[in-house]
């Protein structure tokens, strides 16, 4: 009998990595990754079709230090661009769409550029600001309050890269939002919940935010939130 169950405890053991595994879909690590990716998707439409964008006045935007309009990231020692396609800065991302619908928050890419039939553009999970105590971050009036906990409302451009956040150093690829006085980026972060849980930020895994900073243009990209926020935790 203990044989038995000395087999069973063995057999679990083997079986639990591969049933995670097959749950997980692997991290893509250069842009050739995400090129076959692309191609075995192709002709999948799920029928949404992105809204127009009209890009925010130039005069708003405040800029990452050492960043000016039209320059792609610019990274340090330990971060690379392997993610950056070829073609880049012909090719590149135009646009950014997240949708704070739960529970999977989307976000999706739209390219401009000859390799633009080849990249990929989602969608893929994301996790917004859960918002403080009795703040409704669906009202895109208060989304854009500074301390808000909320991922601000609207169209933005976007404003420059970091290599990581200040704050938060395990948060890598910083695409900024909005920087000072706000400092809304969408980076990595090893927590995707479908419940909101950030302070503002846009959490996506790190392949994407990699992918993202790799490929967007500072105040050409545009970045739209919008969709129906439900609250998160405190």
């Amino acid at each position: 009998m203990k044989k038995t169950g000395s087999n069973v405890l063995r057999w679990w053991l083997f079986l639990v990595p591969v049933m995670v595994a097959g749950c997980v879909t692997p991290e893509k690590v250069v842009w050739d990754d995400w090129v076959a990716a692309r191609e075995e998707t192709a002709g999948v439409d799920d029928g949404e079709t992105l809204p127009a964008l009209v890009a925010p006045s130039q005069e708003t935007l405040v800029l990452v230090p050492g960043y000016e309009v039209g320059s792609g990231a610019v990274v340090g020692e330990g971060f690379d661009l392997s993610m950056r396609n070829p073609d880049f800065p012909e090719t590149h991302i135009a646009e950014i769409h997240v949708d704070l619908g739960s529970p999977h928050h989307q976000l999706r890419v739209v390219w401009r550029g000859p390799l633009a039939g080849a990249a990929p553009v989602g969608p893929w999970r994301s996790n917004p600001g859960r918002g403080k105590r009795d703040v409704d971050c669906d009202d895109e009036r208060t989304s854009n309050t500074v301390d808000s906990y909320c991922t601000p409302k609207g169209v933005f451009a976007v404003a420059g890269f970091s290599d990581h956040l200040n704050r938060a150093f395990v948060c890598h690829y910083a695409t900024w939002v909005l920087h000072a006085p706000r400092y809304i980026a969408i980076h990595s972060h090893g927590d995707i919940a479908m419940v909101p849980r950030s302070e503002g930020c846009i959490r996506v895994t790190a392949d994407v935010a990699k992918l993202i900073h790799n490929n967007a243009l500072t105040g050409t990209t545009l970045i739209s939130i919008r969709g129906r926020w439900v609250g998160g935790i405190d």
